[in-house]
């Protein structure tokens, strides 16, 4: 069964506030997320034709190690390459939409918190009224993104996933997608896929357990499907670590081969546009994409952990709950960018070589969630995976302790989720938007006088703005600046942040720059990012961090667009004009730039007061 729907980005006009000036400030800079060296994903421009593109000019002794023509992107490698320098080559290299690193993820390891009786979830989540209605999902396929299942476990054999293209054993690649032998999946851990995804962490055959364990066999465990398709998508090692790359490289995997739901029990890393872009890629194909919160007990809202934390419509986070129905002492939450909880908490499960364990973790709480996904979507055929995560919500049990912990405040309720009478019909998919209406710049401010120093971590510039609906919102800075003061090579480092002393920084918005000479050598220090903004009001902040230098900058300008789109539908952008930034900071109070900014093609407002 598949469910394949192209859905159309809601966007609205900006509502512009007042711009404020940044206080100076001086602030500890966030540890850099970990990368893997030498490694770096290339994401192709639209249209760019894959197997003529060539990636040599982008740096000496650069060389493709994976191509990922599902997403529109190549995995590079260039041991001796900086990516500040990358980068900013790539401008110049047709065909490349943008650069980033391979970091590093890592499984939501499971804490040393006490076990609790033996599968007592399934009566918590009223698991035995919805089995009376139905027990399995045969015709679905639930991609386990992990490390790898035992697909010889005897409570799992079963219920794995077989490629009908595929032969076992013979050494060749039968259905011609890439990978020999790959008959329950495949291995994404370093550089060469290959078709055995068997588990050495234990972690990913502890999720399947949850997911589709045999049930009714008079062996092991239940699993919440009793019957299923597991996919096994192994990219995370047997010390439970891996790449973005390679959670990458794995989602393509399941897109090609008609996954319908991923489960994602593991996080880390910092913002990837690029893995975002390949979860965008599985919503485009009606992939319900079900991700673990984290179990660092912080606040999503303002700590983003990826990639449950990426605003991409198919991304379901799923918090721990314990036996008492409270969140989780170790579990990661969030009143905006959580969903919803489900037990995570002693979770009893299959583990390599016929085993079973108990493992805590909101790792554990992500199955419940994307198994009981395939169980109603197998009894309700006709809605799309946005329908069944909506649903999934809706039907959760609210529970007052759990108030502000997530969007619902609310635990997994599968037996009301199964019951006819609470099953909505598919909601209507939105008309292509017919309005004309072009990109309106929201702000395009004279920032600071010329010779502006900066010889610290500054805060350049802060701006603040509301979105009347969630949009897409384009922010880009220039200005060009020259060292007055230190010698030798000075590192500057510039990003687009969300908060005044960031814990979590906009890494798609990240560069790198060497300074090294004097005051004539000028160099162009720029930002250019773009990002899906909820509803709301937002403040952004641009940053410099010099090292053992002073810079010296010009006059400069932030400029924030965004796309105007009410009914939400296909994003028709066009050349916006450019509005001067030669007036002084005394021309820049609220009424000024209310005349300035005027109104857009619509008719509307773009400025308002906060």
């Amino acid at each position: 069964m598949k469910h394949r729907i192209s859905l159309l980005i809601s966007a609205a006009v900006i509502s512009a506030a007042g711009l404020a000036y940044a206080q100076e400030a001086t602030f500890e800079s966030q540890t850099e997320p970990e990368v893997v060296p030498g490694q770096f994903i290339v994401k192709t421009s639209p249209g760019t034709d894959m197997a003529r593109f060539s990636i040599q000019s982008l740096s000496d002794g650069v060389r493709v190690i994976d191509t990922l023509p599902e997403v529109g992107m190549l995995v590079i490698e260039a041991p001796d390459a900086e990516f500040g320098a990358l980068s900013t080559r790539s401008l110049n290299v047709p065909g490349i939409a943008y650069i980033e690193p391979v970091y590093v993820v890592r499984a939501d390891a499971t804490p040393n918190d006490p076990d609790y009786p033996q599968q007592w979830a399934w009566p918590k989540i009223k698991a035995p009224a919805a089995w009376d209605i139905g027990k399995d999902s045969g015709n679905l396929i639930v991609a386990v993104v992990d490390s790898g299942v035992d697909y010889r476990h005897p409570d799992l054999a079963a219920n794995m996933w077989k490629n009908p293209g595929e032969i076992p054993a013979n050494g060749i690649d039968d259905d011609g997608n890439g990978v020999i032998d790959d008959v329950f999946g495949a291995n994404f851990v370093g550089a060469a896929t290959n078709g055995d995804p068997m588990d050495d962490n234990q972690h990913g055959t502890h999720v399947a357990g949850t997911i589709g364990a045999v049930t009714n066999n008079s062996l092991g465990v239940a699993g919440v499907n009793w019957k299923t398709q597991i996919m096994a998508l192994k990219f995370l090692s047997a010390s439970g670590s891996g790449s973005t790359a390679g959670a990458i490289r794995a989602i393509e995997y399941g897109i090609k081969m008609d996954a319908d739901i991923m489960n994602n029990s593991w996080g880390g890393g910092g913002f990837s546009r690029a893995l975002e872009d390949a979860i965008r890629a599985a919503d485009n194909e009606g992939i319900l994409f079900v991700a673990a919160a984290g179990n660092s007990n912080s606040n999503n809202d303002t700590n983003p952990h990826y990639p449950s934390s990426y605003n991409v419509d198919n991304v379901l986070a799923v918090m721990a709950t314990d036996q008492s129905d409270a969140k989780a002492g170790f579990s990661s939450f969030g009143a905006t960018s959580v969903d919803m909880g489900a037990p995570g908490v002693g979770i009893l499960s299959t583990t390599p070589g016929g085993q079973y364990s108990s493992f805590n973790g909101t790792s554990m709480a992500t199955p419940h969630v994307a198994g009981a996904a395939a169980l109603v979507w197998a009894q309700n055929p006709g809605m799309s995976h946005l329908d069944i995560k909506k649903h999934l919500m809706d039907t959760a049990e609210v529970i007052p302790g759990l108030a502000g912990t997530s969007l619902t405040g609310a635990r997994l309720d599968l037996g009301k989720a199964m019951k006819p009478g609470d099953t909505p019909p598919p909601e209507p998919q939105p008309e292509v938007c017919k309005s004309k209406a072009h990109t309106q710049i929201a702000y395009d401010e004279f920032m600071w006088s010329a010779r502006k120093q900066v010889s610290k971590n500054d805060n350049i510039l802060s701006v603040s703005f509301t979105l009347t609906e969630p949009m897409v919102v384009d922010i880009s800075t220039d200005t060009s600046g020259h060292r007055i003061e230190g010698s030798g090579n000075t590192l500057v480092r510039t990003g687009v942040y969300n908060q005044a002393n960031p814990s979590v920084m906009w890494t798609g918005s990240y560069r790198r720059m060497n300074f090294a000479g004097g005051k004539d050598d000028y160099r162009d220090i720029s930002t250019d990012f773009s990002i899906v903004l909820p509803k709301g009001s937002h403040t952004i902040y641009w940053k410099l961090w010099v090292t053992g230098a002073t810079l010296e900058l010009d006059s400069g300008t932030l400029t924030v667009r965004g796309i105007p789109c009410s009914m939400g539908g296909k994003l028709s952008i066009s050349e916006a004009s450019t509005m001067s930034a030669d007036r002084t900071e005394a021309d820049q109070g609220p009424a000024a730039r209310q005349e300035e900014l005027g109104t857009d093609p619509m008719g509307q407002s773009t400025t308002s007061s906060n």
